[in-house]
């Protein structure tokens, strides 16, 4: 049997004066009554009252008083806290650790590991002795001091009871460097300074799964560490650990998503998953709307599955892919993909003159696919173009019947034109070549027909260096191929728009502009010379990341509706970057103007393996195994409880008989 001290001095001598209190207030007490009475004899007891006036006397048979006494006394031994434990906490300093990363919020114990781990640190908070100190640091991928030492368990607990679980990963290193940096303070400052603080000996209890990477290089110096681990052996987790989109570069309309789905658990299982879409989070996440589409997947014992889907004609948008399965952690049951509009190609025209190229270039759907800008052929040989050139500036270039001096760091397209590097050359000029053939496979040519064209009247054939791939036949011979360049690609055109006669005149060559596969070709070269993506799956971060935003027009400001629906407006940086790093929710978030277009989407998912892992595990740190500590050896059986319900059963007694009158 052991006692904790909960009151200071001072307030067990104003304690002690309750009693003596009682007992004097009932010595005051006048009991009695004048009677008018035949005979005092007849009275015995009340002749005996008006000549005994002892104290005695007065308390003699007064059971009320001597329950409320035993109250009081009741009352000031459960305030000494008696009470039986075994092997106590190790020292007066501790840190406590707790662990609220994503795999915190897993079931496999009740409520959840969280509020275990929670429980565990307040059942060690009882056990502390008056004059030990106590600190609390939450960790995740980060480390947050939560409560700075302190002697007041109370507000240790409300400062616990405050914390909630968040969906990051987890990394323990940063939170023992912490708590080094408070037990080991001339390491904190550095070499050479000036030690006037004490180092003073901490035990550090990690409360956590263990789902945390190996610490190396850490000098535990004055620490004493010690892991209590939460979570079952049994736990089970079927998680998405990969949601990602690429397109088909044969087939630009085609989108296919990838999936890989994980079994973390010691059993092969059966599951179904679900893909949604929706122009907005809200509607992609909508239950009454359908799936379109459902698979279901088998996955051996802690083994994976790859599952793929393939879509047309979707620019923009969310995907959701439901887990349809109950396991220890929800949390990884979802995951989300955003598909953001075409990213504009930054193109550039080098032309004589107005034109039926410039004319296609007009439209609504080149601009929506690039940013173009026009240039005559004598402003070539200016500064200004060829520093342009040689910084890559521009994804691709169109030479209308002229030629560069030097080859620029971009894909070309040369119209009626040779490359300038040697490497091509021309046929004889002939007249009214006809097309033979055309590979549709390539993206340059896909949906290209020349059945509605009446002519070409002249044209030259094109012989491009060696890996040219040939991309319309004539009966001249090649008249478009296609050859790479060190990173880059060159296309060239043998059939000019345009033919210059005998007198110098301009006329036009063919009738192909007027023809609905002319605007198809020039759409083509765009998306394809112009790398343009037509599907461009929006970034993914983990939660807590930091994105960096893009945007083509320059704003002072952008607004991130996070997926809760909050906006949080952000400043430009350098270079028109928007710096967002609020990103502790799961989900899509949208970027808009001041306008409210919806200028660009990314996403945030867990996608951490070592989270989806729920097996909990030993946490080792400069490859020693942080030695094990269950919170059920540091318990404290506490008997105060027992006192305090004794003193009620004798408070309702006491009332019980006050009530009756059963003692005058």
């Amino acid at each position: 049997m052991n006692f904790v001290n909960t009151l200071q001095p001072w307030q067990w001598a104003i304690l002690g004066l309750v009693p003596p209190a009682i007992v004097l207030l009932y010595f005051l007490k006048l009991k009695r009554q004048p009677l008018v009475v035949p005979s005092t004899y007849l009275w015995r007891r009340t002749l005996e009252d008006l000549h005994v006036n002892s104290l005695w006397q007065r308390l003699r048979n007064n059971l009320l008083l001597l329950l409320q006494l035993l109250i009081i006394f009741l009352l000031m031994g459960a305030l000494m806290r008696p009470g039986r434990r075994g092997p106590e906490l190790l020292g007066d300093r501790f840190i406590f650790l707790i662990d609220v990363s994503a795999s915190s919020q897993a079931t496999d114990v009740q409520p959840s590991r969280f509020e275990k781990a929670r429980q565990e640190i307040e059942s060690m908070i009882d056990q502390m002795d008056s004059n030990d100190t106590a600190m609390i640091v939450q960790f995740s991928d980060r480390a947050e001091i939560v409560q700075n030492y302190t002697q007041q368990r109370r507000l240790l607990k409300e400062r616990l009871r405050a914390l909630r679980p968040t969906m990051r990963g987890s990394d323990v290193a940063e939170a023992l460097r912490v708590a080094a940096g408070l037990a080991n303070p001339s390491s904190a400052r550095g070499e050479g300074a000036a030690q006037s603080e004490e180092a003073l000996p901490a035990t550090v209890y990690i409360v956590s799964d263990g789902a945390v990477p190996p610490v190396s290089g850490f000098d535990v110096g004055n620490l004493t560490l010690r892991h209590v681990r939460v979570g079952s052996p049994e736990a089970s987790n079927i998680a998405i650990t990969q949601f990602s989109a690429d397109r088909n570069p044969d087939h630009p309309g085609q989108l296919d998503l990838f999936a890989r789905i994980e079994n973390f658990g010691s059993e092969k299982v059966t599951v179904q998953i679900g893909l949604r879409y929706g122009e907005t989070q809200q509607e992609a996440t909508d239950s009454q709307r359908p799936y379109l589409d459902v698979k279901e997947i088998e996955i051996a014992a802690h083994g994976s599955s790859g599952e793929g889907f393939r879509l047309q004609d979707v620019e923009e948008g969310v995907f959701v892919l439901d887990l349809e399965w109950k396991d220890d952690l929800p949390l990884d049951n979802r995951a989300y993909l955003a598909i953001n509009p075409p990213e504009r190609a930054r193109v550039l025209v080098v032309t004589p003159g107005a034109g039926s190229l410039l004319t296609a270039l007009n439209t609504q759907t080149a601009r929506r696919l690039a940013q173009i800008e026009v240039l005559s052929p004598e402003k070539l040989e200016q500064a200004e173009y060829r520093q342009a050139a040689d910084a890559g500036v521009y994804d691709l270039i169109i030479y209308d019947r002229c030629a560069p001096q030097q080859m620029p760091l971009a894909n070309t397209l040369f119209w009626g034109a040779l490359p300038s590097d040697q490497r091509w050359r021309f046929g004889e000029k002939k007249q009214l070549p006809v097309v033979i053939d055309v590979d549709r496979s390539h993206p340059l040519c896909q949906f290209l027909s020349f059945d509605d064209v009446l002519a070409f009247l002249e044209g030259r054939s094109v012989k491009g260096p060696e890996g040219t791939r040939s991309l319309i036949t004539s009966s001249i011979g090649d008249v478009l191929a296609l050859a790479p360049r060190e990173g880059y690609e060159d296309a060239v055109l043998g059939i000019p728009l345009y033919r210059e006669d005998a007198t110098g005149n301009i006329l036009p060559n063919t009738d192909w502009p007027r023809r609905t596969s002319f605007p198809v070709f020039v759409t083509n070269a765009l998306k394809y010379l112009g790398r343009v993506q037509y599907y461009s799956a929006a970034p993914n971060a983990s939660p807590g990341d930091v994105v960096r935003i893009r945007t083509e027009a320059t704003a002072p400001e952008v607004v991130v509706i996070d997926p809760r629906g909050k906006r949080h407006t952000v400043k430009s940086s350098r270079e028109n970057v928007f710096v967002y790093s609020a990103t502790e929710e799961v989900g899509t978030y949208r970027v808009e103007d001041g306008k409210g277009n919806v200028l660009r989407r990314f996403t945030v998912n867990l996608f951490s393996p070592i989270e989806s892992d729920l097996m909990p595990r030993d946490i080792a740190v400069s490859e020693d195994k942080v030695q094990a500590a269950r919170v059920s050896d540091v318990r404290r059986w506490e008997y105060w409880k027992w006192l305090l319900l004794l003193a009620l059963a004798v408070l309702a007694l006491e009332w019980y008989i006050y009530n009756r009158r059963i003692w005058i």
